[in-house]
C-alpha cells in the first residue's frame, strides 16, 4: 500500500484535475438531479452523489476510485496466493502488475464508471473463488450483493449470473442452497430491472431498460445498411419513417467512404452530428422538445431499436459479415479511446464539472495531454497476446487436468467461462473499447501466470525424476 501510495501522491501532481469526457458530464448531471435513471447505468451517478455527501473535491472522489481498486486487487492477489501458491518470480510478476500499473492510475483519475466497475467485478470473482474453494453458505448473499451493486454501474454485468451459476454448482454447497443463491441473484437483478424499466416508463412513456440499447442497436445495423438493398416495406411505424426519410437519404447522398465505415472506427452513427440517429435525434428534440436528455435519448431509441432489430432479422448474413466480423477484430486489439489523451485533449471542462467540483474556472491542466498516450498504448496488444497466452495455456492442460488439483481446475473453467462470455458479449452486445476489458485482462493475466507456473514446477519435477 506504500507504493500505490507513492505512486497516487505523484500521479495526482502530474495531473491535479480528474479527467473528463462525455460520459463524465452526464453522470455528473444525473447525480446533480438526484435522477431515479439516466442514458448511462444509474448506479455510478449514486456513487458520485454518496461521495458529494462527504467531500466536493474531484481528488477525494478519484482516490476513492484508485484506493478502492487497489483493495479490490489486493484481496483477488492474496486470495490467489492463499489457494495457489504460486513460485516467488510468479508472486511478483503478478504484484507488478497489479500494483506498478499506470493503467490504474489513468482508469481510476477518470469520472467514469470504469474503475468503480472493475473493482466490484474483482471483489465478486474473487467471491466466486472462494464458493469454488472454501464454500461457506453467507458468501452466496455476498456474491449476490456484489453483482447487483456492478450491474448497477454497468450493464456489462448482464452475464455475470452465468458466471455465478457455473461457481455456484461447481461447489460443494448443498443442492438447496446453489440454487437459491442462484434464484436470488437473478431476482435481484429483476428487481432493478424492473425499477428502471417503470421509471423510463414514467419519463419517455415507453418501458425500456437501457435507453442506449436502441441507439447501440440502429448503429450496429447502419454499418450493414448501405451494403444490401433495403425496401421500404420491411420496416412498419415510424422506423419506417426514419429509414424513408432519414436513413436512405443520408447513404443515397453521403461520400462513398461513408458506406465502408466499419465497428473499427468506434460507435460511429453515434457520434457523427450528421448521421442518421443524430439527425433524427435533433428534429425530435426540436419537434418535441424533452425537458431532459435523458428523455430526448430515450424518446428516439424506441424507434431506433426497432429499426436495429428489423434490418438485424431480415438481413443476418449482412450483420455478421458488416458488424459481427470486424467486431471480432476490434475486440482483439480494444481501441485505447478516451484513454488515448487527457480530457480530450481539451484545455477546459463544461460548466456541470466546474460547479459540482467546485473548481475557480473552468480551466484545467495537466502535465501533458499526449503523455498516457504513450503509456499505455502497449496495453491493447498486451490484451491480444494474453488471450493468446491464456489458450495457448489452456490447451496445454486439458488434456493434462487430472494431474492439477480438482478445486483449481474447477477456478480454470470458471476463469474459461468468464472468458467466452466477456467476448461474446463484448462482440455481440456493447462498444468495444479497452477501458471495458480491464476486469477480463486482469483475470486472464492472473491465471496465465498461475497455468505457466504450474507447467513450469512440472516440467522442473519431471526433470529431476
Amino acid at each position: 500500500m506504500v507504493v500505490t501510495l507513492a505512486q497516487w501522491i505523484i500521479f495526482k501532481l502530474l495531473y491535479p484535475y480528474a479527467d473528463f469526457f462525455s460520459d463524465s458530464y452526464s453522470y455528473i448531471e444525473a447525480a446533480a438531479s438526484h435522477a431515479t435513471v439516466s442514458i448511462w447505468p444509474i448506479g455510478y451517478s449514486w456513487f458520485l452523489s454518496l461521495l458529494h455527501q462527504v467531500h466536493y473535491s474531484d481528488t477525494f472522489v478519484t482516490s476513492v476510485q484508485y484506493f478502492f481498486l487497489i483493495c479490490s486487487a489486493l484481496v483477488f492477489f492474496f486470495t490467489l496466493l492463499y489457494f495457489y501458491q504460486p513460485a516467488q518470480n510468479t508472486i511478483r510478476f503478478i504484484w507488478v502488475f497489479f500494483f506498478c500499473n499506470p493503467l490504474l492510475l489513468y482508469l481510476s483519475n477518470y469520472i467514469s464508471s470504469d474503475s468503480l466497475f472493475t473493482a466490484l467485478s474483482l471483489l465478486w470473482f474473487t467471491q466466486l473463488l472462494w464458493i469454488i474453494q472454501r464454500p461457506v453458505w453467507y458468501q452466496t448473499i455476498t456474491q449476490a450483493l456484489l453483482l447487483l451493486i456492478a450491474f448497477c454501474v454497468r450493464y456489462n454485468a448482464m452475464y455475470y449470473p452465468l458466471i455465478t451459476a457455473v461457481a455456484l454448482f461447481a461447489s460443494a454447497l448443498p443442492k438447496v442452497i446453489k440454487w437459491g443463491a442462484l434464484v436470488f441473484s437473478v431476482l435481484l437483478l429483476a428487481l432493478f430491472v424492473n425499477y428502471t424499466g417503470a421509471e423510463a416508463k414514467r419519463l419517455t412513456g415507453t418501458r425500456q431498460f437501457s435507453v442506449f440499447s436502441g441507439w447501440q442497436l440502429a448503429n450496429n445495423a447502419l454499418y450493414a445498411y448501405p451494403h444490401v438493398k433495403v425496401p421500404y416495406h420491411i420496416f412498419e411505424g415510424k422506423a419506417s419513417l426514419f429509414n424513408r426519410k432519414v436513413v436512405k437519404p443520408f447513404f443515397d447522398t453521403c461520400h462513398p467512404g461513408i458506406k465502408d465505415i466499419s465497428p473499427m472506427n468506434g460507435a460511429f452513427y453515434i457520434r457523427m452530428p450528421y448521421a442518421p440517429l443524430k439527425q433524427y435525434y435533433i428534429k425530435y428534440v426540436h419537434d418535441s422538445t424533452p425537458a431532459t436528455d435523458f428523455q430526448a435519448w430515450g424518446g428516439v431509441s424506441p424507434v431506433f431499436a426497432s429499426f436495429g432489430s428489423t434490418f438485424i432479422k431480415n438481413y443476418p448474413g449482412a450483420y455478421i459479415q458488416h458488424y459481427i466480423l470486424p467486431n471480432s477484430v476490434n475486440y482483439m486489439l480494444p481501441p485505447l479511446e478516451k484513454l488515448e489523451v487527457y480530457n480530450l485533449g481539451l484545455p477546459q471542462v463544461y460548466s456541470e464539472a466546474r460547479y459540482w467540483f467546485h473548481y475557480k474556472s473552468d480551466n484545467v491542466h495537466a502535465v501533458s495531454a499526449g503523455l498516457q498516450g504513450v503509456l499505455l498504448f502497449i496495453f491493447p496488444p498486451l490484451f491480444l497476446v494474453l488471450n493468446g497466452a491464456f489458450i495457448f495455456c489452456l490447451t496445454g492442460f486439458i488434456k493434462k487436468r487430472k494431474l492439477i488439483p480438482h478445486t483449481l481446475w474447477l477456478c480454470i473453467v470458471l476463469t474459461m467461462v468468464l472468458f467466452a462470455a466477456n467476448a461474446s458479449f463484448s462482440i455481440l452486445a456493447s462498444p468495444i473499447v479497452f477501458r471495458y476489458q480491464v476486469f477480463t485482462m486482469i483475470v486472464i493475466f492472473a491465471f496465465s501466470a498461475i497455468l505457466s507456473d504450474l507447467a513450469d514446477s512440472r516440467q522442473t519435477k519431471t526433470a529431476a525424476g
